[in-house]
């Protein structure tokens, strides 16, 4: 479509200030957490098509194995899975958070031979242990074995647990702190005196300070409109704001080390659509501007071949059935991956390559008649580029978006890369391109179909008034606007 405004369309106005700086996006920000179970999936048969996808991420994707399987294990995971995660590993140049058990009696002594495994196999690849997984959601409740190994409930047992268990795994004589936690099972519903209890304890032991983020809902009746929502996300960014605050008491950074747009796997309909597309999207932006180290999109256990697969994964894990073989695991692509193409791009300039932004002013100042759900976000690259990202989250409203920069920015090399859904709409599973290419079509091997698409955009510039640069953004679509100074126009 063209990267003009259209005429019957309102316009919102939205002015960015390059010379503004903020905070800068964090290396690898963008990750995925894993479920113990299924591992093999990733690092076996078709790990050509795994690397596809993950390789996309960055020079180096991290990604944090664990979650509620951790706290199920009775048995430390066997030599395949291990041998699994090193293939994956030297494939994609990978980095791994590895979850340790704490639920159950024996944690230490489980936690340690685990440790010891990942150690060996994994060597510098090994970023550090997640201690346990949402603790407050456990079959027992919140709490923990006393030296007795009898069963206290309550907060005060559970930190007295949590501290002898990670004093025994990682002990201050060490000198290295290589744990983290507490790993809440959301932001939005634990007293930030809580986490700070635990991280005050654990200065010697702690690496870095955990917790997850799911939208503050009812899965089962929560809408599109509501799910996108300011005000939802804003609840959880004022909680997680004040987790910031407590852990730089701490001298520790903050990682969302699980996280989706829906809970429990998500919603077939509403998370695996361009719903959670544009959730994710948003997400990123605003809990990386908010103070998160990382941001771990959660994909549980990635498919099972009875297609029992959970709705808000980015890219699923489907096999091939045949009857006397074992099922073949392929990548099948959905909606929310599109998001995490589209935040690459925006922060890293190309698929692959290392984070090279940090945030700068963005605001939408008039809206004139537009009702649209619209977000804009923008970032300066160390070289010099401002990257403009425009988000429409609405259902059925379009809008133009008037981004006014610095005339030094007015460049007539300006690009524009678009976002654009299937037949649905914000609704739409399929169909979905993003800079012109989708997946749809990809088969088994997990690459982008297409050719690359930017329109080149012509600026307005008139004397004594900023640079503008107008964008037509249809409903339930997003794009990108890059714009570079040394292009830029003379009056």
């Amino acid at each position: 479509m063209p990267a003009g405004p259209n005429a019957t369309w309102p316009t919102a106005i939205a002015s960015v200030s390059p010379a503004s700086i903020g905070a800068k996006v964090p290396e690898q920000f963008l990750a995925t957490s894993h479920e113990w179970r299924r591992l093999t999936d990733y690092g076996g048969v078709n790990l050509a098509a795994w690397t596809e996808i993950f390789r996309l991420l960055g020079p180096s994707p991290v990604l944090r194995i664990g979650g509620a399987s951790q706290d199920a294990m009775t048995e430390v995971p066997g030599p395949e899975v291990w041998a699994a995660l090193v293939k994956l590993q030297r494939a994609i140049n990978c980095r791994y958070i590895i979850g340790l058990p704490l639920w159950q009696r024996n944690a230490a002594e489980m936690g340690h031979h685990i440790m010891e495994q990942a150690q060996l196999h994994l060597g510098d690849s090994l970023m550090g242990f997640e201690l346990g997984n949402e603790p407050e959601f456990w079959p027992t409740g919140l709490g923990g074995y006393d030296e007795k190994g009898k069963w206290q409930s309550g907060f005060e047992a559970y930190a007295t647990y949590f501290h002898r268990v990670a004093s025994a795994l990682n002990p201050c004589s060490d000198g290295k702190p290589i744990l983290s936690g507490p790993g809440w099972g959301n932001v939005n519903t634990q007293d930030p005196s809580w986490f700070a209890k635990v991280l005050g304890q654990g200065k010697c032991y702690m690496w870095e300070a955990n917790t997850h983020y799911y939208p503050y809902i009812n899965n089962e009746t929560v809408s599109a409109p509501e799910l996108l929502s300011q005000w939802l996300q804003d609840f959880a960014l004022d909680k997680f704001k004040a987790y910031v605050g407590v852990a730089k008491k701490a001298g520790l950074p903050v990682r969302i080390s699980e996280t989706n747009s829906m809970y429990g796997g998500g919603r077939v309909g509403l998370s695996d659509t361009m719903v959670g597309t544009y959730w994710t999207i948003d997400a990123l932006f605003a809990f990386a501007n908010a103070g998160a180290l990382g941001f771990h999109l959660h994909w549980g256990r990635g498919g099972e071949p009875s297609g029992n697969n959970p709705p808000s994964v980015g890219v699923q894990t489907n096999f091939i059935l045949k009857a006397g073989e074992e099922p073949y695991p392929y990548p099948s692509v959905h909606a929310p991956w599109y998001g995490y193409l589209f935040w690459t791009i925006a922060t890293a300039g190309g698929y692959g390559k290392a984070v090279d932004t940090s945030f700068v002013a963005a605001n939408i100042e008039h809206w004139d008649k537009c009702a649209a759900n619209i977000k804009v976000y923008a970032l300066k690259a160390d070289g010099g580029d401002v990257r403009i990202a425009l988000i429409n989250k609405d259902v059925d409203k379009p809008c133009n978006i008037d981004v006014r920069v610095d005339a030094k920015f007015c460049s007539n090399k300006a690009t524009l890369s678009r976002m654009l859904p299937g037949s649905k709409g914000i609704f739409s599973k399929g169909g979905i391109s993003w800079m012109g290419q989708t997946y749809d079509n990809a088969g088994l091997e997990g690459k982008l179909q297409g050719q690359v698409e930017q329109a080149i955009v012509r600026p307005q510039l008139s004397a004594g008034k900023p640079c503008s640069y107008n964008i037509g953004l249809p409903a339930a679509s997003a794009a990108l606007l890059v714009v570079a100074p040394d292009e830029a126009l003379t009056r």
